[in-house]
């Protein structure tokens, strides 16, 4: 819209938060909806200025870009835009044309992130007031969703801000079956913990006894501050409560997960492909997700977090899916890969690793061994479907001796599928067997522990590890 009004130099256009109008003798016959500020685009056949209403105050994170702010008039020079409040010069429309050209994904992006910020400014004054109103309540912020650009949520900030309220997330996403759960709670979790937010899940719908074990696994394994069931959840089947009475009491043993590696969540990718979540039993990231966790607990850790200092708190990044990053997040992932970490990156299909403005160069002096202390492996295989990749990582990590021995011992383990497990920070071993066969699986430590169909065993660290 804004390449078509920009271009449109001789007509005059508002554009307000709802709609878009046009006016002028060659003005098309034409409204569309959009989200944005509030501007006013005057010019004429070589000039452009373009006026920024003060009330388009909730917009300005998108302004900030462009280094103006509401109140100012803004003019295209031939070396890019600037604010001033007194008369622009001269610009043509060619110019005017190629200046929108350049901006490409940043466009989009922008516009993403003025969106998710808005979003996300608004639950931040609502937390700031809930707690000014109840200093001594608990708060707890509604996510839910699974991160698509559409639905506004930013789980990293909304973590960080719960976090500097003394509050927490309450996740409202979870359904019946245990992979598909941590893939859409896995980004809020890993940005409660880092951030120190507290956590809490309430169910997306449905649930029988499966999805009544698969919350509770999540919950014992992320130290979950609250667990709560719709009483259908329980009542609707004939498995659950019998399942419920056996298994809560395990919730006293729940305790934050021990984790040395963490999947990378592309947010720049994500607003600019749909392909990443948008679809979210297709998602290019989601479906891999969940073929990862078959193999081994990990984290995810956002953009955000990692210019808030999160990958020192792992030994390994794996990257899913998501092949573009802002530069200053691809440079602390370099300094941390130099630092000693291990990054492993699948070369197929999306290609190496590249900055928006399509810069490799990073990418490539890993590909030759430029990778200080550290180390960097490429999958050369197709990354689709995503097993094959996930056990190519698991066999990667076998074999990396930074991990901690409890990560190490538990990448050992030998259980039928749809077995998984967690190392809590209390030295036990969480498992969940979410199958409907009886499950044996064989100890590092010696022994075996047989789990019936979607039951859940909290194994304590003299009986699984070697002394």
């Amino acid at each position: 819209m804004l390449d078509q009004t920009l271009a449109t130099t001789s007509e005059h256009v508002n554009i307000k938060a709802n709609c878009v109008r046009w006016s002028g003798n060659a003005a098309p016959n034409h409204q569309a909806r959009i989200a944005g500020p509030k501007l006013a685009i005057q010019g004429g056949e070589d000039a452009l200025v373009v006026l920024i209403d003060r009330d388009g105050v909730a917009a300005e994170p998108l302004f900030r870009y462009f280094g103006v702010f509401p109140g100012d008039a803004v003019y295209l020079r031939q070396h890019g835009p600037h604010a001033s409040r007194r008369s622009p010069p001269r610009v043509s429309r060619k110019y005017a044309r190629r200046f929108i050209a350049e901006f490409g994904r940043r466009k989009r992006i922008d516009f993403a992130n003025w969106y998710m910020g808005a979003m996300s400014d608004w639950c931040q004054k609502w937390a700031v007031w809930a707690r000014e109103a109840m200093p001594q309540t608990s708060i707890h912020q509604s996510s839910g969703g699974w991160g698509p650009v559409e639905i506004g949520t930013d789980y990293s900030r909304q973590a960080r801000d719960m976090a500097r309220v003394k509050g927490g997330l309450r996740l409202t996403n979870e359904a019946d079956n245990f992979a598909d759960n941590f893939s859409i709670t896995r980004m809020a979790s890993s940005a409660a913990r880092f951030y120190g937010a507290r956590l809490g899940y309430e169910p997306g719908g449905y649930g029988s006894k499966r999805g009544v074990m698969a919350r509770l696994y999540n919950t014992l394994t992320n130290g979950g501050d609250h667990l709560f069931y719709y009483l259908g959840n329980l009542t609707a089947n004939d498995h659950a409560i019998e399942a419920w009475l056996r298994h809560g009491p395990l919730l006293d043993q729940r305790a934050r997960p021990v984790i040395d590696v963490a999947a990378f969540y592309s947010d720049t990718t994500i607003k600019l492909d749909d392909d990443v979540l948008r679809y979210r039993f297709a998602s290019a990231f989601l479906t891999k997700a969940r073929a990862l966790r078959a193999e081994l607990d990990y984290d995810y850790v956002s953009e955000q977090m990692i210019l808030d200092g999160a990958l020192d708190r792992y030994k390994a990044l794996v990257f899913l899916w998501g092949h573009v990053t802002e530069k200053p997040v691809l440079e602390r992932i370099d300094r941390w890969l130099r630092a000693g970490g291990t990054v492993i990156y699948p070369v197929q299909p999306r290609g190496l690793l590249m900055t928006v403005d399509g810069d490799t160069s990073a990418a490539r002096r890993w590909q030759e061994g430029d990778t200080g202390r550290g180390r960097a492996v490429f999958y050369l295989g197709d990354s689709i479907p995503g097993e094959p990749y996930a056990r190519f990582i698991a066999g990667e990590l076998r074999r990396l001796p930074q991990l901690r021995p409890e990560t190490q011992a538990a990448l050992k383990l030998r259980a039928p599928a749809g077995v998984f497990w967690s190392v809590l920070e209390s030295g036990s071993l969480a498992l969940l067997n979410f199958a409907d066969e009886e499950a044996a699986v064989r100890l590092p430590g010696g022994g075996t522990v047989t789990l019936a169909p979607y039951a859940v065993a909290v194994v304590h660290a003299g009986q699984w590890r070697k002394r």
